[in-house]
């Protein structure tokens, strides 16, 4: 489900860090995506749609998830 109103400048950049080096040590992750910028490796992720973040998105990588996520 899209969230209107948000946009990557939003998102937690220390999240984002956090899941590039987390995902980059168990290997799941092909190291090369991970060096994407941020909005290639959301699209990859299936975390876009169409220019909205989605719901999935802000809960892993926005600081304040429940101001747009009711019980987050």
């Amino acid at each position: 489900m899209p969230v209107p109103g948000i946009t990557l400048a939003d998102l937690a950049p220390e999240a984002l860090a956090l899941f590039r080096q987390r995902a980059a040590r168990s290997g799941r992750v092909d190291a090369q995506v991970l060096e994407d910028s941020i909005e290639a490796l959301l699209e990859n992720l299936h975390l876009l749609e169409g220019e909205y973040l989605k719901r999935a998105a802000v809960l892993l990588f926005h600081p304040r998830p429940e101001k747009y996520i009711t019980g987050a």
